[in-house]
């Protein structure tokens, strides 16, 4: 039997409101990158992906560091979303390893389900520290999902979300 293939997801920490459309990680965001690193410390993680953003890549930065990993950048676009987490879902698959991915509001539930999780509730545009577990063990087994979560609460944790304008991820 071959070893599941384990993924971690989770959104960019909280980004600061300079920057433009490609923001930094606010001081709040640093934090919980350092926390995400913490959480995962002994998850040994083989592979880290993030997206072109500044926000995603800083996010992953203290995981890949602590692991001595290079992270692959995987571009999203934001005219078609499904394009990337199809790429992203593909690399993926059956891959045995131990992976993070960190994404954006509007990507993680896509790969979820792409990989053949369950759905997940909306993520708030408030929602940071959300970590979700994915195990792939192969067929016949179903893939597990564990929700779980890291770094400070955030504010609207488990409610539904406020109707609000869509933004950049």
């Amino acid at each position: 039997m071959s070893r599941p293939t384990v993924i971690f997801l989770v959104r960019h920490g909280e980004k600061s409101s300079q920057g433009g459309e490609d923001p930094s990680l606010s001081d709040a965001g640093r934090a919980r990158a350092e926390a995400l690193s913490d959480a995962l410390r002994d998850a040994h993680v083989t592979r880290v992906i993030t997206t072109q953003w500044h926000r995603t890549q800083e996010t992953a930065a203290p995981v890949a560091q602590l692991q001595h990993l290079r992270p692959i950048v995987v571009p999203v676009d934001l005219n078609n979303v499904s394009s990337y987490i199809g790429a992203v879902a593909d690399s993926l698959r059956h891959d045995g390893g131990v992976t993070l991915v960190v994404g954006h509001q509007n990507t993680l539930a896509g790969l979820i389900t792409a990989l053949g999780g369950p759905a997940i509730p909306e993520i708030c545009a408030d929602d940071y520290g959300d970590l979700y577990v994915l195990v792939l063990a192969g067929p016949p087994s179903p893939p597990s999902l564990i929700p779980a979560t890291f770094g400070a609460p955030h504010p609207t944790h488990g409610t539904t979300c406020r109707t609000r304008p869509v933004t950049a991820p």
